[in-house]
């Protein structure tokens, strides 16, 4: 190490540009979302506007693009400050950055051209995922390398949580993004049925604990005490927030999935830790608040801290709502309701937004050499900001309640009071205006910060001074902490034990060693990771049936068999459409339920899902049981004119399927790999998909203009169709399909204008 050294500002500022940027793009797509979701025709039939296209885009690049560059601000700012050294590779803070933001750039493209995995945060397909991956270890190499030869003895309590943070999610990116590629933008995940969900859920908990919430509370524990000039309020208390929120955040993941087809261990496993996850959060915010003692003067006078205070606020709120969520009883009444979506609401662009901010408003002055423009316009950002949040989260609770309600009404016979879930769509409309408005109201106060800072950046000197400090060398070799002998007497040898595990010397002697402390968070991921993932994977569990044999398959459940090539081809376009973001294909246990979508779904069901198309999310009806309740003719109309088959329907038009050429060109290579995931398919099977499809379509477009009276489908311009070799048609046989296997109805006899084909013409 050279004997002067300075800090690399320069990778920080461009951090912070593109924070801002990814900001004021995922909040301006959020804001399109809430737009097209109240009126769905708003811009046009251009697909990329369709709320399955928007609402992911705007979750990823929230996650990805906002809250991940504003962490990268925050380490590369905070890192080399608490280790009295610069950052191990300037170069590899280069390469990080421009990385990052390519990778960004393509994995928004990929999700507004539908390509995607259709899994809930982890839409982008592998090439994506890759470059994501090299990315994060090329971050993790630079930070693990700058804690290795620091100057400063101890790591400090922000340094323990990025530790953890890039540890952690490097375990849940590789292992929840498994997949076998098909193509060079496709790919099908390792897993599939119940098992497929069940890591899903483990994995989308992962990531919005660990590289949202974990870094960013991190970032807390060092900006906060800087801004306030007070030292963090308990180092007991930031020891027990970190060691007890990783395993009980990773064992709640399966929270969201009461009465589903997961096990009930999993269910149960979601309850009790989900609960008690409660406790680790709120010892979090206590602990930030509390610094605050004796600040007074500053909270009045640093903007940086009146975003942490509301911060902290909101992210007790939302620990007691995700607490309150996992209970069933809580469970049925707003999940899988048009509330699902307040999770990312009150994380991403809520408490963790305003932490951003903060953060952002306390840096901008020091690496721009300038001091901030107004304070004033400051506080409005706040404000815009706050209630923005805070009117997207009551309008989605008020969504979700009303909805709940009308779905689980029953009249004195046990008959539904709402039978039609259009009933539902029509009371959410003021909801949902709502909802624009605090979408709008977010991004105004975004565009406040914005304009504040670049006006900040615009009176910044015409050279940046260089602060030089002179390079400490290594910490001294010191003898290591050593375990102290207890002090009391007179009491049980267990008494004493923890007498001396309560002195925390061991987690002393864990913060001189950087590696250690990596191992640490290593294995409390891996072992509640397994506690809560393995269950699926023994022998016996009725999680999945993926490798079951034919026969052992169809004599224990029936006639279960794999989608036909046409079927296939259709459940890829439900994928590319983001139909997930809006219908679920679950039937919970739950006597309403039943009721209106007939048997709960069984896991036996999703056998050959891959992925699994569960959602967590009911703007429309749930389809796990739409096979054969409405006739081919039907669906094709209102798949290209939702509102005119169904008065009131939000739902957008999907025409442009009906136009899109059908390829079948990738069914072999799709059949193939998912023969070697465990699907039933013969090498005939396989060498005959193509002509099978083309035969099941051209069966599929007769039964059309049959029930259409002898009409051709016409377009929106009157020009005549033929659906044979259509997307639309295929879209049309995978929804045909949904839960017919279920009920082990016969093989359906040829096409004709009174009969349906689409449950497989096999």
């Amino acid at each position: 190490m050279p004997s002067h050294f300075s800090y690399d500002e320069s990778i920080v500022r461009r951090f912070l540009w593109a924070t801002y940027s990814w900001a004021l793009f995922a909040i301006l797509i959020a804001l399109a979302a809430a737009l097209r979701l109240r009126w769905p025709s708003l811009g046009g039939d251009l697909p990329w506007l369709n709320h399955g296209y928007l609402q992911p885009l705007s979750n990823h690049l929230a996650v990805f693009g906002l809250v991940g560059n504003a962490v990268f601000c925050g380490v590369y700012y905070s890192t080399p400050r608490l280790c009295k050294s610069p950052m191990y590779s300037r170069s590899l803070s280069a390469l990080h950055f421009w990385g990052w933001q390519a990778m960004l750039i393509a994995g928004a493209a990929s999700l507004l051209l539908g390509v995607r995995q259709g899994r809930e945060l982890a839409e982008f397909e592998w090439p994506v995922d890759l470059a994501l991956a090299a990315l994060w270890l090329i971050f993790a190499l630079n930070f693990f390398g700058t804690l290795i030869r620091r100057s400063e003895r101890r790591l400090y309590i922000a340094l323990w949580f990025y530790s953890a943070a890039i540890v952690a999610f490097g375990i849940f990116h590789l292992v929840g993004n498994l997949a076998l590629p098909v193509g060079l933008w496709d790919s099908y995940p390792a897993f599939g049925g119940v098992r497929d969900v069940l890591l899903q859920r483990w994995h989308a908990n992962g990531v919005a604990t660990f590289f949202v919430a974990v870094p960013v509370i991190g970032m807390m524990y060092y900006f906060l005490p800087k801004a306030a000039g007070r030292p963090v309020h308990s180092y007991r208390l930031s020891v027990v927030h970190l060691w007890l929120w990783i395993p009980a955040a990773i064992l709640a993941g399966s929270h969201p999935s009461h009465y589903t087809p997961l096990p009930e261990w999993a269910s149960t496993m979601g309850l009790l830790f989900g609960t008690l996850a409660l406790l680790p959060l709120l010892a979090g915010v206590f602990n930030g608040l509390l610094s605050l003692r004796g600040a007074r003067e500053k909270l009045a006078a640093e903007p940086a801290l009146k975003f942490f205070v509301v911060a902290l606020l909101l992210f007790g709120l939302t620990a007691l709502e995700q607490s309150l969520f996992s209970l069933r009883w809580f469970h049925v009444h707003l999940g899988f309701t048009d509330w699902s979506a307040q999770g990312m609401q009150a994380g991403a662009l809520g408490w963790g937004l305003l932490m951003v901010f903060g953060v952002l408003y306390w840096m901008a002055p020091r690496v721009f050499q300038a001091p901030l423009h107004s304070q004033a316009l400051a506080t409005r950002h706040l404000w815009f900001a706050t209630a923005g949040m805070l009117l997207t989260a009551v309008s989605t609770y008020a969504a979700g309640f009303a909805q709940s309600g009308m779905l689980q009404a029953l009249s004195p016979d046990g008959q539904l009071l709402y039978p039609e879930f259009i009933e539902t769509v029509e009371r959410m409309e003021p909801f949902h205006l709502l909802r624009v408005a605090g979408s709008g109201l977010l991004m105004i106060g975004t565009l406040i910060g914005a304009y504040n800072v670049f006006l900040t950046w615009k009176t910044r000197p015409a050279t940046y001074e260089l602060e030089v400090h002179p390079a400490e060398p290594p910490p001294a070799t010191e003898p290591m902490e050593t375990r102290p002998e207890p002090t009391l007497t007179a009491v049980l040898e267990t008494a004493k034990k923890w007498e001396v595990f309560s002195t925390l010397w061991w987690h002393r002697r864990g913060e001189r060693q950087p590696l250690r402390f990596a191992a640490w968070a290593a294995v409390a991921v891996a072992l509640p990771s397994a506690v809560q993932l393995a269950p699926g994977w023994l022998p016996g569990s009725t999680v999945g049936s993926a490798g079951v044999s034919a026969a052992n398959l169809a004599a224990s459940h029936g006639p279960i068999t794999p989608y036909t090539p046409l079927e296939l081809l259709g459940r890829e376009v439900y994928v590319s459409e983001g139909c997930a973001q809006c219908h679920s294909q679950v039937v919970r246990r739950l006597w309403a339920e039943t009721k209106r979508y007939d048997a709960f779904s069984e896991p036996f069901e999703f056998a050959f899902d891959y992925p699994s198309q569960w959602g967590t999310r009911r703007i429309g009806p749930d389809l796990a049981r739409q096979g054969g309740r409405r006739s081919t003719q039907w669906l094709v109309q209102h798949l290209a004119n939702p509102a005119e088959s169904v008065p009131g329907s939000t739902m957008p038009a999907y025409a442009a399927t009906m136009e899109a050429p059908l390829d079948l060109s990738s069914l072999a290579a799709r059949m193939g790999a998912l023969r070697l995931l465990g699907e039933h398919y013969t090498e005939v099977d396989v060498s005959g998909a193509a002509a099978h499809a083309e035969a099941q379509a051209a069966d599929l477009a007769e039964v059309f203009v049959a029930q259409n009276g002898d009409e051709p489908y016409r377009d929106g311009r009157g020009r005549v169709m033929d659906l044979a070799d259509r997307q639309g048609i295929a879209l049309v046989a995978y929804l045909q399909r949904l839960g017919v296997d279920r009920f082990k109805e016969p093989e359906v006899p040829a096409a004709n204008a009174d009969t349906e084909v689409a449950r497989g013409a096999r």
